[in-house]
């Protein structure tokens, strides 16, 4: 008895015991893990990174990080470059169940800033991280789906800097599923991915969506492109500088289609442009000769314009490799021609790329 008694005493300390060390686990995880990305983010030369806490969810496999930061040291001082209030990593569940372990990853409202020197070189952009190694570094598995939730972009030029030039994205949403190819495995472009952002101070819309192979090293690729809503007189700034002129009203839409297949591409870009403006008459503080300019410009204009919906549109092939590309000048301006005088440009996608049709370079 007193032997049956002693078995018992034992296990319930060994239980005691076990939980008592999972408890202080669970407790001293989230500083382990701090410590370890701090120490990676400290590790990207020219930068300072820092995370603030990590909170741990193991019933559902998931780990939440506050503050990730990104500073560059800039002439002996700190430059905000990415900061992210919160992200989440966590298994992904469904994938689980078809055998494969796999994570996801959500960014909450991240803001990027890119700075661009006097020089005209980009001197804070982060082209020389590798992001992909650091993201491997940092999550425990691999990432198949990857969000963005309302993220700022912001890319500024020094005031000095001409053109005057500041480009904001704002809204931006991101979704890419099925990177690590886990549900299709036999198409040649099993990832989706979808991008929406608002560009601020130019007033436009902007929606991608596109098919990829994102498990090689420069992705396969069929990507859709449509920005709308573009209003001219915010692109004065590049106007007035390179061509000494500007408008004083209209829109313009933007569509695109790539296919990008063993570093070779194919495509095409269509602007075009709503009721342009480019002589108004009653404009003070004009010179003759700008006066003149413009008007001559705007006259040009009415010729290659679709007089009945006030349209003036191309489209512009493109195609080549990723170390160099052609531009179609003369259908270009064919196309031009025919939106004038025969069939307006329809404003939309015109679904005339195919990825399996890219010829390789």
């Amino acid at each position: 008895m007193a032997t049956k008694y002693k078995k018992r005493k034992i296990a319930l300390i060994t239980l005691m015991v076990v939980i008592l060390s999972l408890i202080i686990i669970r407790l001293l995880l989230p500083s382990i893990v701090k410590n370890q990305v701090n120490k990676r983010l400290a590790e990207i030369d020219g930068y300072q990174g820092s995370i603030s806490e990590v909170d741990l969810h193991l019933y559902r496999g998931a780990a939440k990080i506050f503050d990730f930061n990104i500073d560059k040291y800039n002439e002996k001082q700190l430059e905000p470059f990415i900061n992210v209030p919160a992200s989440e990593f966590s298994i992904e569940w469904k994938s689980l169940f078809k055998g494969a372990i796999v994570g996801e990853m959500t960014l909450f409202s991240p803001a990027l800033n890119i700075d661009i020197t006097s020089s005209g070189e980009a001197e804070q952009t982060g082209m020389e991280i590798d992001w992909v190694d650091l993201v491997k570094d940092l999550t425990p598995i691999r990432i198949n789906t990857f969000r963005i939730e309302n993220a700022q972009l912001d890319v500024d030029f020094p005031a000095s800097e001409k053109p005057d030039f500041d480009f904001d994205m704002k809204e931006i949403d991101v979704l890419i599923t099925n990177i690590s190819n886990v549900e299709d495995k036999s198409h040649a472009l099993p990832s989706d991915i979808k991008i929406t952002s608002k560009i601020s101070n130019y007033y436009g819309n902007l929606d991608v969506t596109a098919k990829a192979n994102m498990l090689k090293e420069i992705p396969d690729m069929d990507m859709n492109m449509t920005l709308e809503g573009l209003r001219l007189e915010s692109l004065n700034a590049f106007l007035t500088y390179y061509a000494g002129m500007d408008f004083e009203s209209g829109t313009m839409n933007l569509y695109s289609e790539v296919a990008l297949k063993d570093k070779a591409f194919e495509g095409y870009i269509k602007p075009t442009l709503h009721d342009p403006v480019i002589f108004e008459a009653k404009e003070e503080d004009r010179s003759l000769w700008q006066a003149a300019k413009e008007l001559v410009t705007e006259g040009v204009q009415e010729i290659f314009e679709n007089q009945k919906i006030e349209q003036t549109a191309a489209k512009i092939p493109i195609s080549g490799t990723i170390e160099g590309a052609s531009v179609n000048y003369w259908q270009a301006f064919v196309t031009n021609l025919r939106n004038a005088y025969i069939e307006a440009l329809k404003n939309q996608l015109d679904n005339t790329i195919a990825f399996g049709e890219v010829a390789e370079k």
